[in-house]
């Protein structure tokens, strides 16, 4: 009988059937630390994923798929950089433009005559070659200025009151929402010169393309015609017949 269970245990039993205690007077047995030791299961073997065994401890964390993925985008990268390079591959290497000698002369020619007028307000010879140069140049608010200054000094004027009605015109087509006021102002000063130089053919011509960009078509042909009668074998005088050609308003 187990001395600590009670349990009734056969007569050859070394250990208590029921508890395990060592029975007395039994042989030496194997401790109960071992026998425990020996009953532990074994550690199961490593298991597999359905489809693919598990990567070993310390090997590559990524599949071949996202390799050949990462690879793909970086050469993709790649060619837009390239093509967003500035400058064409390949082509003929870039050169400085050259200079215009001809603009720079007439650029310092400018400089120095507006020294020239800011030295001598009063100096309507310079003043009114600047002007033309500016117009020339198309620096037309400019020339505006200059030609309005001169004609302060020199009223009677005629052609460079023309060519200040001109530079109102070009206004008006660059500015189609200041338009009616710079065609007016260009009229203005052309009816001014066509009053009081009745003869004076480059007033009568630019009327007549000042009203055909205006619309008015019976009042250009007018004014063209009064230029082919003031001189018709003249420059201007066949410019305005041409237009007359192609522009007759219905009698």
């Amino acid at each position: 009988m187990c001395t600590l269970c009670g349990f009734r245990n056969s007569p050859a039993a070394a250990f208590c059937e029921s508890c395990g205690a060592k029975l007395a007077g039994s042989a030496a047995a194997p401790s109960v630390q071992r026998r425990e030791r020996a009953q532990k299961p074994a550690r199961p073997a490593p298991a597999r994923e359905k489809g693919r065994m598990r990567k070993p401890e310390g090997g590559s964390r990524f599949e071949p798929w996202q390799i050949v993925s990462a690879v793909a985008v970086l050469a993709l990268v790649v060619v837009v950089f390239y093509m967003l390079m500035p400058g064409d591959q390949g082509s003929a290497p870039r050169t400085v433009p050259t200079p215009d000698p001809q603009a720079a002369a007439s650029m310092a020619q400018i400089d120095a005559l507006q020294q020239a007028v800011d030295a001598n307000p009063r100096d309507t010879a310079s003043r009114l070659r600047l002007a033309n140069l500016l117009h020339d140049h198309g620096m037309v608010p400019r020339a505006i200025d200059h030609y309005n200054e001169y004609l302060e000094l020199e009223p009677a004027d005629p052609n460079a009151r023309v060519d200040l009605g001109i530079c109102y015109d070009q206004l008006a087509l660059q500015d189609s929402l200041n338009a009616p006021r710079y065609f007016a102002l260009a009229l203005r000063e052309m009816e001014t010169v066509a009053k009081n130089s009745p003869t004076h053919q480059p007033a009568a011509f630019n009327l007549g393309i000042v009203n055909l960009h205006m619309g008015n078509l019976e009042e250009s042909n007018k004014w063209f015609r009064r230029a082919v009668e003031l001189d018709g074998s003249s420059e201007l005088g066949m410019r305005a017949q041409n237009i007359l050609q192609k522009h007759t308003f219905p009698q």
